[in-house]
């Protein structure tokens, strides 16, 4: 019996399998497949060979971490959804997924994790909720960092300052949602009646900046100004994951409960407590930190001489008692 073909990936919400891009990726196009993906919902990258997620597994030997070499096995393993495809199609399908790449991502990472009240009301509070003790408090940190480097090595530099860079990456995430309505048109999928690799890959992208409640979302009014797209997010949430969407309705993540809930003053003293024994232990083990224990530095250090202090300590008693 061959080994049962594995995903472990982050939890979805909000009447999605998955809350992450990569990890939706996958799962929409199994569906579209047909191939039987059973999901392990981990929400730890640190059990990655990776350090992130999706991790795929079929057997023990058998592990990829990208999505391109999951997708690429399926088809191996004859779950084609592109098998109808011609060859100017199949380049259509790298050329907007490139364009995703460059266009709409830089906007979906600031939305998430540099906008300050997204962050601080939203993205920070759902994956601390999510990830186990002790990573719920510092991961989500470590997940800001990598998508503001990522945004000043593609887009950052010194002839942008931080609202020109803003203003700019939503402008092309705006041309990018235009793009790609105007090219799904009237149609139920990009390349006609059944979903494709590029189905798959734009669902996984705009799905979750329609669905999350962000506080602050002009992405989400921009998306939503296309209704195509709008109705193609919710045609396949219906057609493909119809219990996740049933799951949203009594979904109960909202910024407002989970800051009282998760982030009450006891809780945020304690993740300031760790953050802090954590910084001290990490200066102290790797030497950027070092303590004197020979005394106070400001006090000189008298020079070694050849003069015996016992003998010294006796010749004064001596003294002391004529």
């Amino acid at each position: 019996m061959a080994a049962p073909m594995e995903l472990w990936c982050w939890k979805g919400d909000w009447g999605l399998p998955s809350i992450d891009v990569d990890c939706l990726t996958v799962i929409a196009y199994a569906k579209f497949a047909g191939a039987p993906l059973k999901l392990k919902k981990i929400n730890n990258p640190w059990k990655s060979p990776s350090g992130a997620l999706p991790v795929f597994k079929n057997g023990e030997e058998l592990i990829f971490t990208s999505p391109g070499k999951i997708l690429d096995y399926f088809r191996q393993e004859k779950f084609n959804a592109d098998y109808e495809l011609t060859a100017k199609q199949s380049s259509d399908v790298v050329a907007f997924k490139s364009l995703l790449e460059e266009k709409f991502v830089p906007a979906m990472l600031h939305s998430f994790w540099m906008d300050a009240r997204n962050y601080v009301d939203f993205s920070r509070p759902w994956y601390a909720r999510v990830l186990p003790f002790p990573l719920n408090f510092f991961v989500p940190g470590r997940m800001q960092q990598a998508a503001e480097e990522r945004l000043e090595y593609t887009r950052g530099g010194d002839h942008l300052i931080d609202g020109e860079m803003e203003a700019q990456i939503y402008r092309d995430a705006k041309e990018c949602f235009n793009l790609l309505s105007g090219r799904l048109g009237e149609q139920d999928f990009f390349f006609g009646q059944s979903p494709t690799t590029l189905d798959a890959i734009v669902f996984a992208h705009i799905a979750p900046v329609l669905k999350a409640p962000l506080p602050s979302n002009q992405l989400q009014s921009h998306l939503k100004n296309c209704n195509n797209l709008v109705d193609f997010c919710a045609r396949v949430t219906s057609r493909y994951f119809p219990s996740d969407s049933e799951d949203a309705d009594h979904s109960t993540f909202t910024p407002t409960t989970v800051d009282d809930r998760q982030y009450s003053t006891t809780n945020t003293i304690l993740s300031v407590g760790v953050a802090v024994a954590a910084m001290v232990a990490y200066a102290l083990l790797s030497g950027l930190v070092q303590i004197d224990l020979s005394g106070d530095d400001d006090v000189p250090v008298a020079p070694q001489s050849d003069i015996n202090v016992e003998n010294f300590r006796f010749q004064e008693e001596e003294q002391e008692d004529d």
